[in-house]
């Protein structure tokens, strides 16, 4: 009778871990949906297809991009200067739906206003419109990583494949990105470096890159980077980064049962920033110090110039930011 109780004891302990983890916190890790998208000093949501845009006050091309309307964007690009999205049919909306020919118009007026442009100038112009155009023929897009129309960058297909357009010109060889377009089974692509630094998840949980040192990262869930760092979500719920550089000290380890990450940089500091959301649904930084008022979070992300603002999503759709954003920003938001 006692062997008995002992294995109908094991049986049900072993139901137990099996079903509910026996008592045990499991982490359950957030999608990201790419409803929301930080730049420069703007801030984007996506709300049932449409787009609404938030930016400082300062900012130089404040009236274009709260021109931007679309009706049918699924997912948001995080994009330096302005917003760009990618449509149901996977191709890129660009800032106020602006056509190749109507971009090239625009910086042929830009250059007339310049007095003194020279050679440079319309050189970067003319490669900005041959990204542009490049870039706008992709279809099937589930994410771009890069700066459109500026620099180019690479494009992760629904089926995997991976499309660059302009990282040849600035610091990759021809090699390197027949490379990087061989990878399998890749699920998030990271640049740093201003698409010099590449780094690739797989379906496995296995990172490659290129260029990045010292970087043997698996069982990974996720991976984000900022301008000059790679961090990567363990699937333990920790965080890991690259060597920040410049014999710098930098430490996540204060990150613990995280569920989501997202990058920024600090131009001040010349530094890259993480953030998390825990389990709970609140938001910490790498010290593990807690942003007020993000509570329910289901999706953050970190505007890539100083002072680093953090834009959350929560559960019940509610847009929140960090209190150090602009007031015109904050005021923009309050009204959504």
């Amino acid at each position: 009778m006692r062997g008995l109780r002992k294995s109908i004891v094991g049986i049900l302990a072993g139901l137990c871990i099996m079903l509910s983890g026996c008592g045990t916190d499991e982490l359950v890790f957030l999608e990201d949906k790419d409803l929301i998208a930080a730049g420069d000093s703007y801030i984007a949501v996506i709300e049932d297809g449409n787009v609404r845009v938030a930016c400082d006050a300062d900012m130089y091309n404040r009236e274009i991009i709260q021109e931007t309307s679309w009706s049918d964007a699924v997912r948001l690009i995080k994009n330096d200067d302005a917003p760009a999205g990618i449509s149901a049919e996977g191709k890129i909306l660009p800032a106020k739906g602006e056509s190749v020919e109507e971009l090239e118009q625009d910086m042929q007026a830009t250059l007339k206003e310049i007095e003194e442009a020279k050679g440079n100038v319309g050189v970067m112009f003319g490669i900005e419109v041959t990204n542009a155009e490049g870039m706008m023929q992709w279809t099937n897009l589930r994410q771009v990583y890069g700066n459109y129309p500026y620099f180019g960058g690479f494009g992760l297909c629904k089926d995997g494949s991976i499309l660059e357009q302009g990282i040849l010109d600035i610091g990759l060889s021809g090699e390197e990105i027949a490379q990087i377009q061989s990878w399998k089974n890749i699920k998030e692509l990271a640049l740093a470096y201003s698409g010099s630094f590449v780094a690739g998840l797989n379906s496995d949980g296995v990172v490659t890159t290129i260029n990045f040192e010292d970087i043997n990262w698996t069982n990974i869930q996720s991976i984000e980077s900022g301008r000059i760092m790679l961090f990567g979500l363990t699937k333990e719920g920790t965080v890991l980064h690259s060597d920040p550089g410049f014999n710098r000290e930098y430490s996540t380890e204060a990150m613990k049962d995280i569920v989501f990450i997202a990058a920024g940089y600090d131009n001040e500091e010349n530094l890259d920033v993480v953030y998390g959301i825990t389990k709970d649904g609140k938001v910490v930084d790498r010290f593990g110090t807690e942003l007020e008022g993000f509570e329910d979070i289901v999706e953050i992300d970190v505007t890539t110039m100083s002072p680093t603002v953090v834009i959350g999503r929560k559960a019940d759709g509610t847009i929140c930011v960090s209190e150090n954003a602009d007031e015109a920003m904050k005021q923009k938001i309050m009204g959504w």
